[in-house]
């Protein structure tokens, strides 16, 4: 048996057997092959995926469909693990696997053709090391649900700051070539600047291929089942979920638009569930399903809801890490969280919440605003709620309401937020391409290399240090702001607050005027200017007996946050 790395961080464990030949195209079992020694242990870092290969003595006639594998891990103290392998082209099948605890596992294989030896009851073992580096998903471990369920924490109770970049097409880009001289990756510039600037999450789907193949990396197209000719396409995008990996980024990846899967059956549809747990489950991941697919439109095809959670339901069968699992939600107006039909489902774990901001305000129809935030603050079960798509920088707005957009759901109980910028989302290769964008606002035509530096970007950079220097999940928000807070429109202004600290956002020209504080109590005073990154100290907020406390003017013109914190 022969072992050999793949990359730094995916071990293959290959099986020298006797095959037949692929032209035969028929389910027949080849001569048992001579037995072989027991292979050296697998060497492996804790929460970061190995890969196991297994290779068929059988030539399947339709690989994908004819056989199931599963293989079960068992760990230090009896935690057992099952992942499903997928097929990988040829007579070869593979298994993902993440260990979740330092120490010796061990690992059988089961195939639904018991007969195949290849597939069925292999085993070995991995010893796994513990994780030594930075990056907060391998020291902590893959994102969960925290306890109280309102927001997201790592395996170890960490809690997990979610801020986004939307990227919907970033599976189909240049790898290893790019269009911007002296860049040898498209992909990686991205990823790499976005990691380097506190983005924690990336927004991305599959896509369903046939894109130009002189602008673009290789696609599939899964409408008529997947065969040989997709796997250059899975496998492109298998190196991308590996280099995100790499980075510490957790994925939220949607498979594709909503309306592709319309004519498929159940039982493609669950096996496409289990390969994609297969494929992905073991790299830190948000399974957010398809874009706004949560939502009853009349439009769409009958039971194309349906399809999805036939989809989920499978997928969420087949995880073994529970990842949390969504559906992306239509805009606010056709759904929020007492008319999402996916709410009640047990595989659904949190909201992806798509709100579009009205002239650089937030508006009273949009999940932002007080009663609409109330609703997912109040929604029974209990779930976390991400504010997954607003409008995008320089796509329906401008910078000032693309970054208040970003601070508000902190306040108003969303605890992550996700950014975009026109460009990045659609992904701009050219200027022609770029010119066919009707909505930017501005009306420049940007490519994906501008686009990316955009200043927006940078003020994300800004928003992760401002919450992540407070105990942000702590948070409560205030939607009776009237109790805490006199200013002349509410609407400019949101509030949050715990025992000890207050936070307003506050875009208003009004002075401010804070109550309910504790009496007596001395805080200090700062305010925050969100476009810098910059603290500005008032000092010492002295409470009166009533609990109240003027602050002073703002230092600008435009958005600011005002900080207390007791003393």
């Amino acid at each position: 048996m022969n072992h050999s790395m793949r990359c730094p961080y995916i071990v293959s464990l290959a099986f020298t057997l006797l095959l037949l030949p692929a032209s035969l195209h028929a389910q027949q079992s080849s001569p048992s092959p001579a037995p072989s020694p027991s292979p050296a242990p697998i060497r492996a870092i804790c929460w970061q995926a190995v890969e196991i290969t297994l290779v068929s003595q059988v030539a399947y006639a339709r690989p994908f469909y004819d056989v199931d594998v599963t293989a079960t891990f068992t760990g230090p103290d009896g935690v057992t693990i099952e992942r499903p392998a997928f097929w990988d082209g040829g007579t070869t099948w593979r298994v993902r696997f993440a260990a979740t605890k330092p120490g010796r596992w061990t690992y059988v294989t089961a195939a639904s053709d018991g007969s195949n030896k290849g597939l069925d009851g292999d085993a070995g073992t991995v010893l796994v090391e513990p994780y030594r580096g930075d990056l907060a998903v391998y020291k902590h471990g893959f994102v969960t649900i925290s306890p109280n369920r309102r927001y997201f924490v790592y395996a170890d109770g960490t809690p997990f700051f979610y801020l986004g970049d939307t990227h919907w097409f970033a599976m189909k880009e240049r790898f290893a070539s790019s269009n911007l001289p002296g860049c040898p990756s498209q992909f990686k510039r991205y990823v790499d600047l976005r990691s380097a600037q506190g983005f924690t999450v990336y927004q991305t789907e599959w896509g369903m291929g046939g894109w130009p193949a002189k602008d673009f990396d290789c696609g599939y197209n899964w409408k008529d089942g997947i065969g040989e000719s997709d796997l250059p396409g899975f496998h492109n995008v298998d190196r991308k979920f590996a280099y995100l990996a790499e980075k510490g980024m957790v994925v939220a990846n949607a498979v594709t638009w909503r309306t592709t899967i319309a004519d498929f059956d159940d039982a493609y549809l669950r096996r496409l569930g289990r390969n994609w747990s297969a494929r992905y489950g073991a790299y830190p991941v948000l399974w957010t399903m398809a874009q706004e697919v949560d939502c009853a439109d009349p439009n769409d095809p009958p039971g194309l809801v349906g399809k999805w959670q036939t989809m989920a339901d499978a997928l969420s069968a087949s995880d073994a890490y529970h990842h949390p699992l969504t559906a992306h939600m239509h805009e606010e107006f056709r759904v929020t969280a007492s008319t999402s039909v996916w709410r009640d489902k047990p595989y659904h774990t949190w909201f992806a919440v798509q709100n579009i901001s009205n002239n650089g305000r937030l508006h009273k129809d949009g999940p932002l605003w007080d009663s609409t935030a109330k609703e997912y603050w109040d929604s029974l079960p209990t779930k976390p709620a991400i504010l997954y798509e607003g409008q995008y920088e320089n796509y329906g707005t401008d910078v000032n309401n693309a970054r208040i957009n970003a601070y508000a759901p902190f306040l108003c109980g969303f605890y992550g937020c996700g950014y975009g910028t026109a460009a990045i989302w659609d992904d701009h290769y050219t200027l022609e391409e770029a010119a066919r964008d009707q909505k930017t606002l501005d009306g420049t035509c940007n490519v994906w290399y501008e686009a990316l530096d955009r200043p927006g970007a940078t003020q994300m950079s800004y928003l992760a240090k401002f919450f992540q220097s407070l105990e942000w999940w702590k948070l409560i928000p205030r939607f009776d702001i009237g109790q805490w807070l006199t200013v002349a429109d509410p609407e400019d202004a949101r509030l949050a607050s715990t025992d000890g600290v207050t936070v307003v956002l506050y875009w208003g020209r009004d002075r401010l005027r804070l109550h309910r504080l504790v009496p007596g109590r001395v805080y200090a005073a700062s305010w925050y200017d969100p476009r810098q990154g910059a603290w500005i100290p008032i000092g010492d907020a002295l409470a009166n007996a009533r609990g109240d406390w003027a602050a002073p003017p703002m230092p600008g013109r435009t958005d600011y946050l005002l900080v207390l914190k007791s003393q």
